[in-house]
């Protein structure tokens, strides 16, 4: 290659990061309800099969962490007194995304260089989901909110 063609295409680096996880694991709280002691809530008791979760929308369009609601609840019951419930049954919706860069450098003398670099994050535009708020206490209300969904 020529010192010409050597500069404009020559030297170019490519670099990229593929990222996929599954879900952190949560746990179904009892609410206002205390079966150990005044202190602490304890977690909700498993009855049925762990229900479907991950990223869904409720009737409303709201992003939730279960597929159906309703009988996502009906697969728990409250903590009996002197129980400490069923810890991290249930497990969020994972992460996937993917990390590009590009860079390139020109040799301007023999201790010298000019490195120009391009780097792009996230650019599946996914959706990383960092927390539950109300995570499906038992009540006759159901909620499983996702809050805070933000871009990374």
């Amino acid at each position: 290659m020529g010192r010409l063609s050597e500069a404009l295409l020559g030297g170019w680096q490519f670099s990229g990061l593929l990222r996929w996880t599954s879900g952190y694991p949560y746990s179904i709280g009892n609410g206002f309800f205390f079966p150990t002691n005044w202190d602490l809530e304890g977690a909700a008791v498993l009855t049925g099969k762990v229900p479907e979760s991950g990223t869904f929308r409720d009737s409303f369009g709201n992003p939730n962490i279960f597929k159906d609601m309703n009988a996502a609840l009906a697969s728990f019951r409250f903590a009996y007194p002197g129980e400490s419930g069923n810890r991290n049954v249930v497990r969020g919706a994972g992460f996937f995304g993917i990390n590009t860069g590009v860079s390139k450098t020109w040799r301007l003398a023999e201790s010298q260089s000019l490195r120009f670099s391009w780097e792009a994050f996230n650019i599946t535009n996914s959706v990383v989901s960092t927390f539950l708020t109300e995570v499906g206490y038992l009540r006759s209300e159901p909620r499983a909110r996702l809050a805070n969904t933000t871009r990374h």
